[in-house]
């Protein structure tokens, strides 16, 4: 299983996006998923000349344009998006796709229950603020009749010892978290007290970061951490982020993914 993840469907219109991910799909069949979000920094959208207080209105359509083009129904656009989903050609009118959407907000995940197959959470957010989500997706999905299907996105890191993890990527994960922290609505004192007391990203430690939020440690940590954050919000599927753009090295990662699927991922096929 690939995916696109995450397309910022606000940027695009939802035709565009849903054809060619039918597209993808016709090449591999039930390998595919598209996966979009709503984005968040500014600058992306002033690049794109959209209106960032558009978000949701478009993600709302957008969603709702790309379900009625895979139910082979027409729906007229008329704004912010403008035009009509077309009925799907025959070739490709019996491929199957998954959408999923991801958010990090309650109307987020409540929009994700509504309009979409599941919910990828972002690695951002502290896991009892990920739990809290995750109850409320489920809730929104009862009321929709859809099943609640999740899947968890997490900073992490596999070491021979939880020193070595922290001390191979401590440092690059703190530099991103110190970025997310200076955007905003990362942190928040409900799930970590301390966060009222920082003055700034530059106070952010790795302490601060790692706790309840990143899974970096040996195989022990990870295999006791990873059941308690499973039982917490419940994903059937974990996807682990191992690599920023300032490191660590290619080839440390490369052994990070080897030992993941070797010893970490055998202990939780079952």
């Amino acid at each position: 299983m690939f995916a696109a993840g995450l397309v910022v469907l606000p940027l695009h219109h939802p035709v565009e996006v849903i054809q060619d991910a039918i597209m993808v799909a016709t090449l591999y069949p039930g390998r595919f998923r598209l996966c979009v979000g709503a984005g968040y920094m500014e600058g992306d959208f002033q690049i794109m000349g959209v209106d960032h207080g558009e978000r949701a209105a478009r993600m709302e359509q957008g969603l709702g344009a790309i379900n009625a083009y895979l139910k082979g129904q027409e729906m007229v656009l008329d704004g912010p998006y403008i035009g009509r989903t077309p009925i799907r050609d025959e070739a490709v009118a019996d491929v199957e796709l998954e959408v999923f959407a991801g958010a990090w907000s309650a109307g987020g995940v409540r929009r994700a229950a509504r309009h979409a197959d599941g919910w990828i959470t972002g690695p951002i957010r502290n896991i009892h603020w990920l739990a809290d989500l995750a109850e409320i997706y489920r809730e929104e999905c009862e009321k929709v009749g859809r099943k609640p299907r999740i899947v968890m996105l997490r900073e992490a890191w596999l070491g021979e010892t939880d020193q070595a993890a922290r001390d191979t990527y401590g440092e690059y994960v703190l530099a991103y978290h110190r970025v997310y922290m200076e955007r905003g609505n990362s942190y928040h004192p409900k799930y970590e007290p301390w966060f009222a007391d920082l003055a700034g990203p530059g106070d952010l430690t790795v302490d601060h970061v790692l706790t309840d939020r990143v899974l970096c440690g040996s195989l022990d940590h990870w295999l006791e951490t990873l059941p308690r954050w499973i039982d917490l919000v419940g994903p059937e599927e974990i996807i682990v982020r191992l690599r920023h753009f300032q490191g660590p090295s290619l080839e440390e990662t490369l052994e990070a993914i080897k030992g993941i699927g070797s010893e970490v991922v055998p202990r939780f096929q079952a």
